[in-house]
Parts: structure tokens; C-alpha cells; sequence
């Protein structure tokens, strides 16, 4: 049995895969909710795969790294990946990618701007894949105003240089690979005019043509490996474009849409969605995990320092309800 670990407002995109591509994969594949590990389940031998940890406040990423740590201590009954202890979050990734010589392009959290930023640059919120939240900005000036406006938000914000790597025709490639288990996999290849990509918006039989090729061919699986190495990731996708033949790598996202209800893919693109399908529901099911040892075991979060710190500030909020009802 495989067991995903996901928050329950982003459950869609595990369920979304198991409505329609994966559906053989049903009885081998179960969300779990990270918002019920606070009351102790229990937790049978199997893989258990921790996504969506980008999106885990402190004190539930606290919990997610205790439940890690108790199903480790009882190897080989589990096999465990993305450990929430070791995992590179977007920001940390981005820099040590540009550490590594990887990335040409900087991202900085707002309190720590440097002075020769390079322009433009745009806004993107740490913990969420939505992409950026600001066009791109040509001074300091627009930058400011920009942080401005989204002043409530500005402990989850980068600010990030842009990498412009449009070709000669101002054609930008977004390129997406997976990581499940040991196996990389090309997921797609989307062409725009638009420096943003979230779509493919160039469907034409070229670029069908070159999607495949991508899929078929999964040029970049050394460098993209080095990459999830690097990031501590053991499953995820990868957003990256070429600059000179050399990944920039955008995210690694670790709970992403798994695939595309084909009602909702442009008809040229379904042969190369059949393929990603095929090669990821084969590398999903090699992670599988069901020891001979059938034992099912309970989490012992009690004593965990996350309910020590919720236990303090009950006392504390309580202390303050009473010094209001009796002053």
C-alpha cells in the first residue's frame, strides 16, 4: 500500500489522478491528511510518500518530522519519501541552487533586498505554485509599490529576478519533470509567448512534436537528478526552462497535479499525456511497500514538543480569559 500525505484543501491532486489515469492504481493508492495526525492514527507497514510540505505551517511541519522519525525507527516495515527534516523549501532551493552554479537568477525574501538587485524582477508568494503575483518590475521604485500593496502577505514573499529565456522567436519553454522513488520522469513540455507559463498555449504540430520527443527522450535526467539530490526530494516536480542550454530551475513542487482529465487536454497533446501516464503509474507502483510483517502500530505524538508549546499557550490564553472575568 502507498500512503500520500496531503493537507486536505490540496487532496484534488492525488484524487484527480485516481479518478481518471490512475484509476488501475485505486486500491494501492490512499490520501492521508496531515490535519489528523494531531489525533494519533494508526499507521499500517507501507510507503508512505510526504507531499505538499511548501504548505505546512511550523507546528504541523513539526509533527509531519515526528511521525517521519517513529515510522524510521521501525525500517523496513515502512519505506518513507521526502523526509520533512531534510527537505529544501522553495526559497532555501532557489538559493543554493544559485550556490551550486545551477540558477543565474537570485530570489530574496523582502527584509533582505540586496542593493544591486537586478531588474526586473517579479513577486511570487513562498509557500503556494500560483505563479507570480506581480508583472514584471523595471525599478526599485515599481518594486516598493508593489510591496506595498501587498503588505499582509510580505513574510511569505520573494521578490525574484527574471530569467528571461525566450528563443529567437520569443517562443519560452517551460519543461516539467517528475521524481517518484528513483525515477525521473519527463511530465510535459509547454510552449507560450508569455513569459509566465501555466498552460500550453502553442499547440501547433511542431511543438507537439518536440513535447514528445521531450517525453520519449528525457534529455536532462542526470542534471534534474543532481537537482532532487540536492533538495533532499524524493518525490515532486521539477519547473525549469534552458538558458544556454543550461536548467534554470523555477520549483520543486511536492504535491502537484499529476495529470490532466483528457476532456481537459487539447486533442494533439493526448499521445504524450498517455505516455507521462503510463510512466509515472509504473514508477508509483515500483514504490510500493507491504512487508511481510502486517503489524499495524500508533503514532506516539504525546509529549511531542508541538503539544508541550500548545499546551503553554492554552495556560496562557486562559490566564488572560480570567484576569478579564476576575481583574
Amino acid at each position: 500500500m502507498i500512503h500520500v500525505f496531503v493537507t486536505r484543501d490540496h487532496a484534488y491532486t492525488i484524487e484527480h489522478y485516481l479518478e481518471t489515469w490512475g484509476r488501475e492504481l485505486r486500491g494501492t493508492i490512499k490520501p492521508l491528511y496531515y490535519e489528523e495526525l494531531a489525533f494519533g492514527p494508526t499507521l499500517s507497514p507501507g510507503a508512505y510518500v510526504f507531499t505538499d510540505l511548501e504548505r505546512l505551517p511550523p507546528p504541523q511541519m513539526e509533527r509531519a518530522a515526528i511521525v517521519w522519525r517513529t515510522l524510521s525507527a521501525r525500517s523496513p516495515d515502512f519505506r518513507l519519501l521526502n523526509d520533512p527534516s531534510k527537505l529544501l523549501r522553495r526559497f532555501e532551493l532557489l538559493c543554493a541552487l544559485r550556490a551550486a552554479g545551477v540558477n543565474r537568477f537570485r530570489a530574496c525574501r523582502v527584509k533582505e533586498l540586496p542593493n544591486d538587485l537586478r531588474f526586473p524582477v517579479f513577486i511570487r508568494r513562498a509557500s503556494e505554485h500560483d505563479g507570480a503575483i506581480s508583472p514584471l518590475l523595471q525599478s526599485r521604485d515599481r518594486l516598493d509599490r508593489a510591496l506595498a500593496d501587498a503588505k499582509s502577505q510580505r513574510d511569505d514573499l520573494l521578490v525574484v529576478e527574471h530569467c528571461d529565456t525566450a528563443d529567437a522567436a520569443g517562443i519560452y519553454r517551460k519543461y516539467s519533470a517528475f521524481r517518484v522513488g528513483e525515477r525521473i520522469i519527463a511530465r510535459h513540455l509547454f510552449h507560450s509567448r508569455k513569459w509566465m507559463l501555466k498552460k500550453a498555449d502553442l499547440v501547433d504540430d511542431a511543438f507537439v512534436e518536440e513535447e514528445l520527443r521531450y517525453l520519449r527522450e528525457n534529455p536532462h535526467e542526470p542534471e534534474l537528478r543532481r537537482i532532487f539530490e540536492l533538495a533532499h526530494i524524493d518525490y515532486g516536480r521539477i519547473d525549469y526552462a534552458l538558458l544556454d542550454g543550461k536548467i534554470q530551475a523555477w520549483e520543486i513542487n511536492t504535491n502537484p497535479t499529476i495529470t490532466v482529465a483528457p476532456n481537459r487536454t487539447a486533442p494533439p497533446r493526448l499521445l504524450g499525456q498517455g505516455l507521462f501516464a503510463a510512466a509515472f503509474g509504473d514508477a508509483i507502483a515500483a514504490i510500493d511497500h507491504t512487508p511481510t510483517n502486517r503489524a499495524s502500530m500508533s503514532i506516539p505524538l504525546n509529549g511531542a514538543p508541538i503539544h508541550r508549546r500548545a499546551a503553554r499557550a492554552a495556560a496562557k490564553a486562559l490566564r488572560r480569559i480570567a484576569s478579564i472575568i476576575d481583574p
